[in-house]
């Protein structure tokens, strides 16, 4: 199986945010580099692709402190949204000020691999 570390610890982070939508794995498309016709340098058998999903987080803009520096070096942002409004109650997913990023979360096939 994949590994899947960086998803499960976005849903251990649950409770900070509203709402978590993590995406299906799917294999990031690498271009090879070809030389005189000859792929430059072969993969090794065996190897497979980093995997790429969508990411959505949508909760008080406090949550964003919850975000470690390693995972979010593997994630490229799309977007990010603030939103001001009143909140009657706020709570721990609730505030006036309300947080939407959305971006593509990379991880590594193996254990141990460089991020990309």
């Amino acid at each position: 199986g994949l590994w899947l570390i960086d998803a499960d610890r976005l849903l251990q982070w649950r409770v900070a945010w509203q709402r978590v939508e993590i995406g299906q794995a799917e294999p990031v498309l690498l271009q090879p580099r070809v030389a005189q016709g000859q792929v430059v340098p072969p993969q090794p058998s065996g190897w497979r692709p980093p995997t790429q999903r969508s990411l959505l987080l949508y909760g008080p803009l406090r949550s964003l402190s919850v975000l470690e520096d390693a995972l979010t070096q593997r994630i490229a942002w799309r977007s990010l949204v603030v939103q001001f409004g009143r909140e009657p109650q706020p709570g721990l997913t609730r505030s006036s000020l309300m947080l939407t990023l959305q971006g593509t979360l990379y991880e590594s096939p193996e254990p141990g691999l460089a991020p990309i």
